[in-house]
């Protein structure tokens, strides 16, 4: 039992900090979008 243990707290850490880059890009990206979305709508409409 310890040693899955061991071997769950190493991608812990990777993973938060995949996360976090991902989210860093994301952010970003997500803001100029919304723009386009605004456009997109009024069109629809």
């Amino acid at each position: 039992m310890p040693e899955r243990a061991s071997r769950r707290f190493p991608w812990l850490p990777l993973a938060l900090l995949l996360v976090g880059i991902v989210v860093f890009w994301v952010v970003p990206a997500m803001q100029p979008k919304p723009r386009v979305t605004v456009q997109a709508s009024g069109d629809g409409k």
